[in-house]
């Protein structure tokens, strides 16, 4: 009689099984008991049916880079249908979860639940932000105009709270409007608290917050990125009237690109902006294109506070403080621009890199308990007090006028102050200036008006206005067999009219063609085309005054 035996040798790793009898239950990233979440078995893309992983599967990103042997485990690149990898995190089974939902809010129709699509939008903004489906890296789509507490079902609301890694993303700042309620019997709050790692917000208006601590329009608690944001008319009775950011216990990385911060007030400290950094980490807050006025504050810092604060609790701090081609102008009280560094034991460091940029008062006070050290660099920037340090060197001016219209919608979708013509920030930067690149500034100005004739201006607006002529008014545009005309009013003291076309009305702009008469006619390109007519008063296609007379424009959509 024969006899044999065999050994099976096991080893698992990085399963996850519903019952116990999973072997290594505790080891090698295997998980037991528990559900894997999955969708029923259907075409999900690819040549073969697949079950689809729920939202909240335990199984999504379980499997990092140097997991088991290196390289996800051994697991393939792509999944069962040929999708790749999505996050830096392989997920287990034979789905790749790869989709991040966008949820849609408008305050004009649909209900309090969400599939995720357009047809089925929530109907407010706070319902939206605590929607328990949501996760890290979903969008949220915002249009309307949103009143905090206008919610029937909850009486007093503290303000959008967000924990999740969103974006929310609305449809302008002259469309999407996020409100708290003015009235002053209200209870106090601000409109949006962010207590996520990373947040985003895009093309909206943040208005009339009111809080009774800190961050009227929006308090940020870890790194953030506002850009195409208007804050207004919010207050706090702390620090921060427009907007807090505190980067005290978490990693600080935020950029505001592209808003305006104006008519805020802070009782404490920080009209427009309050930054407080206490940490032992360098950390960063770059402030490019915007415009800051505005602002007020009953003690220090009416358009920015910024606290870098380094001591025996906190240990060494670093902040670096960026700001490029900014207009931080009409703010009130005695100190524009705060920047406090204390240090008790340990170093406290802050870096204020400052270029093309517009102050009409500067105002700087360095602060220190000990030997905090502040470090200001300054290039093409223009003061119209001597407050600023380096007033003649780099490309910088101190004690000019600035010359600015007042704050208005000059296009774009954010408020912008328009350069009056003759000021001194006009044609100031040559592409060879500073570092070269037009110093480093962008390419577009606040508005998504690209650098004209070669010579980048100083500030947050490209171009300048005339004061002697007027706005195109009155357009009328019609549509036939793919061409568009565009009539339009006489403007006294104008010799010609420039034309310019977009296929996104807050993308950079071309020009489209120049004539002397207030007709043209142009060929449609696209679905969609965006125009707006600028009056001159030269007939020499190359001069700034030509192309760059814009008081405000209108923008036309036109279709096949």
């Amino acid at each position: 009689e024969n006899s044999i035996s065999s050994t099976i040798l096991k080893a698992f790793s990085y399963n996850i099984c519903t019952d116990s009898s999973l072997p290594d239950a505790a080891l090698n990233g295997n998980i037991a008991n528990t559900d894997p979440m999955l969708e029923l078995l259907s075409d999900n893309g690819g040549f073969t049916m697949t079950h689809a992983l729920m939202r909240n599967s335990p199984v999504i990103n379980a499997i990092s880079f140097t997991d088991g042997s290196g390289d996800w485990n051994g697991a393939p690149l792509d999944d069962q249908r040929g999708e790749l990898i999505f996050h830096d995190d392989k997920d287990m089974g034979a789905y790749e979860y790869n989709t991040n939902k966008r949820f849609f809010v408008n305050i004009d129709t649909g209900d309090n639940s969400n599939d995720g699509s357009e047809s089925a939008p929530w109907k407010y903004i706070c319902y939206s932000v605590n929607n328990p489906e949501l996760i890290d890296g979903d969008t949220i789509d915002v249009t309307g105009t949103f009143l905090l507490n206008e919610d029937p079902d909850v009486s007093i609301y503290t303000g959008a709270g967000v924990y999740d890694d969103l974006v929310i993303q609305g449809q302008g700042a002259d469309v999407t409007f996020i409100k708290a309620n003015p009235d002053p019997g209200i209870s106090e709050h601000r409109v949006i608290s962010l207590y996520s790692d990373n947040a985003t917000i895009e093309d909206m208006s943040i208005m009339n917050g009111n809080s009774g601590n800190t961050g009227g329009g929006i308090l940020s608690g870890g790194s953030l990125t506002l850009k195409n944001v208007n804050i207004s008319e919010c207050s706090a009775t702390g620090d921060g009237g427009g907007l807090y950011i505190i980067g005290a216990n978490s990693m600080l990385s935020a950029s505001i690109i592209n808003c305006s911060i104006f008519n805020n007030h802070s009782n404490g400290k920080g009209g427009g902006i309050y930054l407080y950094h206490a940490s032992a980490s360098e950390k960063s807050l770059s402030i490019e294109n915007c415009t800051i006025s505005g602002n007020s504050t009953d003690t220090y810092g009416s358009g920015l506070y910024i606290d870098c604060i380094g001591g025996s609790n906190q240990g060494p701090t670093e902040l670096n403080l960026n700001v490029n081609s900014c207009s931080i102008v009409g703010n009130t009280f005695e100190t524009l621009c705060f920047l406090n560094v204390e240090d008790d034991y340990d170093s406290a460091i802050m870096n204020f890199n400052v270029k093309n940029s517009l102050f009409d008062n500067f105002n700087t006070v360095y602060y220190a308990d000990n030997t905090g050290t502040l470090n200001i660099t300054r290039s093409f920037t223009l003061c119209n007090d001597t407050s600023m340090p380096d007033g003649s060197v780099n490309g910088n001016l101190n004690n000019v006028d600035i010359m600015l219209y007042p704050l208005a919608d000059n296009g774009g979708r954010t408020f912008t102050h328009a350069l009056k013509e003759g000021s001194p920030a006009v044609d100031a930067i040559s592409f060879s200036s500073g570092s070269g690149n037009w110093n480093s500034a962008p390419l577009l100005d606040q508005r998504g008006i690209s650098i004209i004739n070669n010579m980048k201006d100083i500030g947050a607006f490209e171009g300048f206005i005339s004061e002697t002529l007027g706005i195109p008014q009155n357009v009328v545009s019609s549509i036939d067999s793919g061409e568009i005309t565009l009539n339009w009013n006489n403007v006294n003291g104008a010799t010609s009219y420039i034309i310019y076309s977009s296929t996104d009305p807050y993308d950079s702009y071309n020009i489209e063609d120049t004539v002397f008469t207030n007709s043209w006619t142009g060929t449609i390109t696209e679905n969609k085309v965006f125009y707006y007519i600028v009056a001159s008063n030269s007939k020499n296609n190359e001069t700034k005054s030509e192309i760059s007379n814009l008081k405000k424009f209108k923008i036309f959509r036109s279709k096949k």
